[in-house]
């Protein structure tokens, strides 16, 4: 009786390995997520992997190795009453596309305000300030028109002289959560007024005083990649080659021969030598 009991349970063990494995393997992970920006600064330089472009008074902004996250080198920002901003693309795509974005967050001095995080497509999305005496504060532009926002103050959020890191995700349709430091520490709930599809660092449109040092910057999401487009090279479209060229529909005819014939009009507009070679 013992063995069949031994046996029953050795049966069911297997079979719950077995519905667990098979979850495993069937199920997509949870967690996954798709990498859209990383940045560590690593490099040394703003000139690629991503591409930074500098507004205003670029000297102040400089890749710097006296402090760091995660070494050898951060980001620095220093202003006195002056503009100085980065900006590069967070190859995010859609408004109702869930992403996530953290970084850490070094203050060495604080005027009136630092903006370590600002996110805009054609127009401002959300904003998160580092303000005096520790308040952080996250804007969410509510419209386009005007500067009217829905926006979460956290007293306390960050202090002088130490690395924190600040997460912002949001949820795909109307919720945007903010983190320090891993903590949750709220959320507000609006829908995005554009595609935040421009990461920028620092202020390009109001003079501000602040000291501060950003590293390890990471844009994610949930989401599968976009699948790759078809990017079509068009000879010469202006002199004909393109037949039946229909900005609206997909289907166009590519006929070569009124590019490379003698009588068609590349060879009248077009130098032979250079057209042949092409």
């Amino acid at each position: 009786m013992e063995c069949l009991t031994h046996s029953y349970i050795n049966i069911r063990q297997c079979c719950g390995f077995v519905i667990l494995l098979l979850y495993l393997l069937l199920t997509p992970s949870l967690h996954s997520q798709t990498t859209l920006l990383r940045e560590t600064f690593d490099d040394g330089n703003l000139n690629r992997n991503p591409l930074w472009s500098k507004f205003f008074t670029t000297e102040l902004i400089t890749v710097d190795s006296t402090l760091f996250h995660s070494a050898p080198y951060s980001c620095k920002i220093a202003t006195v009453n002056q503009f100085s901003a980065i900006e590069t693309s967070t190859r995010i795509y859609s408004s109702t596309l869930p992403f996530e974005v953290s970084e850490y967050v070094y203050v060495d001095s604080m005027g009136d305000e630092a903006i370590p995080l600002f996110l805009r497509g054609q127009n401002t999305v959300l904003v998160l300030f580092l303000l005096p005496n520790g308040l952080v504060q996250l804007d969410v532009l509510k419209e386009i028109s005007q500067w009217t926002t829905s926006q979460l103050r956290i007293p306390g959020g960050y202090a002088l002289k130490r690395w924190h890191t600040f997460k912002i995700t949001f949820d795909g349709s109307n919720r945007t959560s903010l983190y320090i430091d891993s903590v949750y520490r709220g959320a507000v709930n609006q829908q995005l007024v554009d595609i935040p599809h421009t990461l920028q660092v620092g202020n390009k449109y109001l003079p501000h005083t602040s000291t501060f040092y950003v590293d390890d910057i990471l844009v994610t999401t949930p989401e599968s990649p976009p699948k790759p487009a078809k990017v079509y090279l068009v000879l010469c479209s202006d002199t004909g080659t393109w037949d039946g060229l229909d900005v609206y529909h997909p289907t166009n005819y590519l006929r070569f021969d009124v590019y490379a014939s003698p009588t068609g009009n590349a060879a009248k507009v077009i130098n032979r030598d250079f057209r042949e070679r092409i």
